[in-house]
C-alpha cells in the first residue's frame, strides 16, 4: 500500500469514527435513561478519540 492509498484509508477511518461519534451523541440526546445516555456519550468520546489518533497517524 503506497502513501496516498494509506492516507485515503486513514481519512475514511477518521470519517467513519466521526460519523459513529455523532450517531452515539444524537442517540444520547434522545434517551431518557441516564445510564444509557452516559454509555452513549462515552462511546461518542471514544470514537472521537479514535478519529484523533487516526488523524495523528497521518502526520
Amino acid at each position: 500500500m503506497d502513501g496516498d492509498e494509506q492516507a485515503g484509508v486513514v481519512a475514511r477511518l477518521v470519517q467513519w469514527n466521526l460519523e459513529e461519534a455523532r450517531s452515539a451523541e444524537q442517540k444520547a440526546a434522545q434517551t431518557a435513561l441516564p445510564k444509557l445516555r452516559q454509555r452513549l456519550l462515552d462511546a461518542g468520546r471514544m470514537y472521537r478519540e479514535c478519529a484523533e489518533l487516526a488523524r495523528m497517524g497521518l502526520s
